[in-house]
């Protein structure tokens, strides 16, 4: 199957041996389609701190 974007950053992050950090991280919707409260919210926003990710320049993540 293919990867989303969201899993993407699940796996980067734990690839940076960043998983407590990021899951401890409380996300502020940074991006408009990536609610606060979805399971991958805390993972895309703490990646893309670190500039590992970014959206797609009109403040979404997951879709264009």
């Amino acid at each position: 199957n293919n990867v989303t974007r969201a899993e993407f950053a699940r796996i980067l992050v734990a690839v940076m041996g960043q998983n407590d950090s990021a899951s401890a991280y409380t996300p502020k919707g940074i991006f408009a389609d990536v609610a606060t409260n979805e399971w991958y919210a805390p993972f895309v926003e703490y990646a893309a701190q670190f500039g590992a990710i970014n959206g797609y320049g009109n403040g979404n993540f997951v879709q264009r």
